[in-house]
């Protein structure tokens, strides 16, 4: 008897200590994970850029703070019609700013010199948009890119300047992203900077003198493997004498094909209508058949340039055409000439995003082949309110205020008709308003203006002058002007 009671006070006991060990650990896992995170808030100033967890883009007001949360991961706070929105950015936050000539990185990441070299860096982290280049790996499958200019190697997909911020699937896919562009692309790509360059698909940083395994920081998730067809096909053509000049002419081809993005199609022509040459005793022939590809898509504030090839000597394609799909799911189809290299497609909303699907359709086929996949946003339109001067005007027994401002308009996207509001402490306080259009623009395309506040009325502690109800034409016609589009655009001032 005595022994059935040790023996139940041992397992009892053995039972107490797994839990204090238990309890213990838990302690000590929060206390680290207090400890760690960066307790620090961050006030970021208007118009900066960053982008969600999910890749969305945000364009801060005024009085956004970013700070991170204990469960490791930074939310953005900002305010927008005196409420406060919280975004929740994920692990790292990218900050860019048009004005400031550093990126802000937050958040703890690692960054990879050209030498291999693995420095970590947590919490803020000031990178200038200037060269040499700078590669920090955030998360896995996820980079950050610095330089003065960045671009794709291999074609003109990419050419941007200051910072990148990608992030690849699984299938080595990547997602880019900044201030200028936002797009997934279907095929490898190979980013080149002024000091190295970053083969995304298989996570490599190539240097002139090596070449780094990126998989190896932090490990890595990518199942991307390259086409080891033509590896196969090389030695098959190795194993027989008489298939060597197959091979040779089949590079020699290729070859051609790929000299220079700009003459391809020339190239390609030239192979078609020349090169007959026999290959074997089976008098096999090779023929150029067809291809399209995009080379290069920009923006503006209110169109979308794409710049794109088609091969077709034996006029294969029935259409090639790009839809554009706008965030309520519209489509809009636009057939490309074959013969040309470049299409426009104008008439669009400043900084909105669009889709874009670049493919085919064959003769006797209803089927569209899409080849690449791009979505990208139109710039916003650069729009600023300047308060000139504030007068205080002496009447006798009486005095009156007299705000004089500018209104600054962008060359690229002039307005039909608007307002231009004051308020006073807040928007709910409108005090005067403005009714212009364009025809009162001057010649710097910038509007002058007075607001005059009632006699014996001071200035308020808060004051906001404000542009809404800003109306477009959507086409060079006139006939439709009645486009709302929201520019964002106030002046705040307070005074002491």
């Amino acid at each position: 008897m005595k022994k059935i009671l040790d023996l139940k006070n041992n397992k009892m006991f053995f039972r107490l200590v797994l839990v204090i060990i238990l309890i213990i650990s838990i302690f000590v896992f929060f206390i680290h994970r207090f400890n760690s995170y960066d307790k620090n808030i961050y006030s970021l100033p208007s118009n900066s850029i960053l982008f969600g967890k999910d890749n969305n883009y945000i364009k801060v007001g005024e009085n956004a703070e970013l700070k991170q949360r204990i469960d490791g991961n930074y939310y953005l706070y900002t305010n927008e019609n005196n409420k406060t929105i919280k975004y929740e950015i994920g692990k790292n936050a990218v900050v860019y700013n048009n004005g400031d000539s550093y990126i802000y990185l937050y958040g703890k990441a690692y960054e990879v010199n050209s030498s291999g070299e693995v420095n970590i860096v947590e919490k803020e982290t000031k990178i200038a948009k200037a060269s040499p280049t700078k590669l920090f790996k955030l998360d896995d499958r996820k980079y950050l890119m610095v330089d003065s200019k960045i671009k794709s190697a291999n074609d003109t997909l990419i050419n941007t300047d200051g910072y990148i911020i990608l992030e690849l699937d699984k299938q080595g896919k990547a997602n880019f992203a900044n201030n200028e562009l936002n797009f997934k692309a279907i095929k490898p790509i190979v980013l080149e900077g002024t000091s190295f360059k970053f083969d995304i698909a298989n996570e490599k940083l190539v240097t002139s003198n090596d070449v780094i395994d990126l998989k190896n920081v932090i490990g890595s998730t990518n199942e991307y493997k390259e086409n080891n067809n033509k590896k196969k096909e090389d030695n098959k053509n190795n194993e027989k004498d008489n298939q060597n000049k197959e091979f040779d002419y089949y590079e020699e081809y290729l070859n051609n094909v790929i000299k220079g993005v700009n003459n391809l199609t020339q190239s390609a022509r030239k192979i078609n209508e020349n090169t007959k040459t026999k290959l074997n005793a089976n008098s096999v022939y090779f023929d150029f058949d067809k291809w399209i590809a995009l080379k290069k898509v920009s923006s503006t504030v209110s169109s979308i340039n794409i710049d794109y090839v088609v091969f077709d000597p034996n006029s294969q394609y029935d259409v090639v055409e790009v839809k554009l799909i706008d965030k309520n799911n519209n489509v809009i189809n636009n057939s490309l000439n074959k013969n040309n290299t470049s299409f426009n497609i104008s008439n669009l909303k400043p900084n909105s995003e669009y889709k874009l699907l670049f493919g085919y359709k064959l003769k006797n086929d209803d089927e569209f082949i899409i080849v690449d996949e791009v979505v990208i946003r139109t710039k916003n339109v650069n729009y600023s309110i300047t308060v000139d001067k504030i007068i205080e005007k002496d009447l006798g027994k009486e005095s009156k205020y007299m705000i004089y401002y500018t209104l600054n308009v962008d060359d690229n996207y002039v307005f039909n008709k608007a307002k231009i509001n004051y308020y006073m402490n807040d928007t709910d306080n409108l005090v005067n308003q403005k009714d212009i259009d364009s025809t009162m623009l001057d010649n710097e395309k910038k509007y002058k203006g007075v607001f005059e506040l009632p006699n014996n009325t001071r200035l308020g502690n808060l004051n906001i002058i404000k542009l809404e109800n800003v109306s477009f034409c959507i086409d060079d016609s006139q006939n439709n002007c009645n486009n709302i589009i929201d520019v964002n655009v106030e002046n705040t001032f307070s005074i002491e």
